[in-house]
Formats: C-alpha cells, sequence, structure tokens
C-alpha cells in the first residue's frame, strides 16, 4: 500500500510495520541524498534512456527509504531473481 502527500512531492510506504515518507520528484530525490550520493545520481540519470528513468528513479527512491540492514535482503533478492530469470531463460531455449 503507498499513497501521495501533499501536492505529491512525496510518497509513502510501508516499511518494517512503519508509515516512511520518500520523495516523489527528482529534486526531492536528490535533495535527499549525499553530495557523493548526488554525483552519482545525476550520472545514472543523465545516462538514463526514456525505457530505464523509471528504473533508476526507482532504485535511487530505495535507497533513500532503506536502512543498511536493508542491503542483505535487497542483494538476495536480487540474487534469487536472476536465478528465476537464468531458470526461465533455461526452459524458453528448450
Amino acid at each position: 500500500m503507498s499513497g501521495t502527500t501533499g501536492k505529491t512531492s512525496s510518497r509513502w510506504t510501508v516499511h518494517h510495520e512503519e508509515r516512511v515518507e520518500v520523495p516523489a520528484t527528482v529534486d526531492g530525490i536528490r535533495a535527499a541524498l549525499t553530495a557523493d550520493e548526488r554525483q552519482l545520481f545525476d550520472k545514472e540519470l543523465g545516462g538514463a534512456t526514456v525505457e530505464t528513468v523509471a528504473e533508476v528513479l526507482r532504485h535511487w527512491v530505495l535507497e533513500v527509504a532503506s536502512e543498511p540492514e536493508d542491503e542483505e535482503v535487497f542483494t538476495r533478492l536480487k540474487d534469487e531473481d536472476r536465478g528465476a530469470t537464468r531458470a526461465a531463460t533455461r526452459l524458453l531455449r528448450s
């Protein structure tokens, strides 16, 4: 479940059973980042295509909303996703 607040300058989602506000604009995401993160964000956003820009923004919203212990969960889920993708590709090829 998620929603918007105000004039949609932020969104909310539930994280660890708590409501968490996350930015809903490029400027909001950028403002929530450290200087180093902002440089990387700008580089990734500048290199994004029309097809990948939403993925780049989603990634950075998760960066803003996540806590250090979440990284282990994200890594595990990405690994599981890669494994499922490889298995599906093998099935399609056979």
